[in-house]
């Protein structure tokens, strides 16, 4: 448990000093506290913890954990907005570039859409149905323009030929 209040430590100190806690991070802390939330269960059911001023305390301190971990959730809905704010940034910094450089545009859809999709999953049923499906399409309209792109979805032939553009690439 003292790990857990090490890592709030350094989490706390970098947000007054500038680094943002990764979504790693804010996971294992969650995790960990909910470890720490499960002991104190198990310790609330056994009988020596069970005496007025022991109880009191645990029961605070599982408050607590609960009232940090709600925090977190706000944390995460937070960072999960900010990187669909990103998204569309970079989408518009693209502007008219994107019929120019449509590898680029492809690939800035696909993180608005999973940045969409992530930011989904915090709202209720049935809201959050394709909240899994938009977050895995990150890779999905880089992929779909390579398979349309001629430049890449053509093979070269054998070492030394030239482009044959009626055979399909073959990886």
């Amino acid at each position: 448990m003292s790990d857990a209040f090490g890592t709030v430590s350094r989490w706390i100190n970098d947000a007054i000093h500038g680094r943002p806690p990764s979504a790693d991070d804010l996971s294992t802390l969650r995790a960990r506290l909910g470890y720490a939330n499960q002991a104190l269960a198990v310790a609330e059911a056994i009988a020596e913890f069970r005496q007025p001023g022991s109880l009191t305390r645990i029961q605070g301190v599982r408050r607590a954990i609960s009232a940090l971990m709600h925090q977190l959730d706000n944390i995460q809905l937070l960072s999960d907005v900010e990187s669909v704010c990103a998204a569309v940034v970079e989408l518009q910094r693209l502007g008219a570039l994107s019929s120019s450089n449509n590898h680029a545009a492809a690939a800035r859809f696909g993180a608005l859409f999973s940045a969409l999709g992530t930011l989904s999953g915090h709202l209720p049923p049935p809201a959050n149905t394709y909240a899994d499906f938009l977050a895995a399409a990150a890779n999905f309209f880089t992929n779909v323009f390579a398979g349309i792109d001629p430049r890449t979805r053509y093979a070269h032939l054998p070492e030394g030929g030239a482009v044959d553009t009626r055979r399909p690439f073959q990886p």
